[in-house]
């Protein structure tokens, strides 16, 4: 299969810049610089902080209650790991009251 090649006389106009006939010159809208975008939106929400061990509690108990029929998640935790879990629990709670 071959193709033409298309002709490409005249395209040149194309790309001038538009002219107003009352005015000499390009329009004044195709030179201006583009408008700055819109500043990034904040996060809203808020900020809490966590322990390398809280946050592993956090996802663990994620986990548990995304896959509650795995045989891990069957059992009931022990009770250390209730233990961890209330106390990272009342650490979140006493953050959230801080900030208001």
């Amino acid at each position: 299969m071959s193709f033409r090649r298309a002709s490409l006389t005249g395209s040149a106009e194309l790309f001038q810049p538009t002219r107003v006939p009352d005015q000499p010159g390009p329009v004044a809208a195709a030179t201006a610089p583009d408008p700055l975008p819109p500043p990034p939106a904040r996060p809203s929400g808020r900020l809490y902080r966590l322990a390398d061990d809280e946050f592993r509690i956090v996802l663990q108990a994620i986990q548990q209650a995304k896959f509650p029929n795995t045989a891990a998640s069957r059992a009931k935790p022990a009770l250390d790991e209730f233990d961890q879990l209330e106390a990272v629990r009342q650490s979140l709670l006493r953050q959230r009251n801080e900030r208001g």
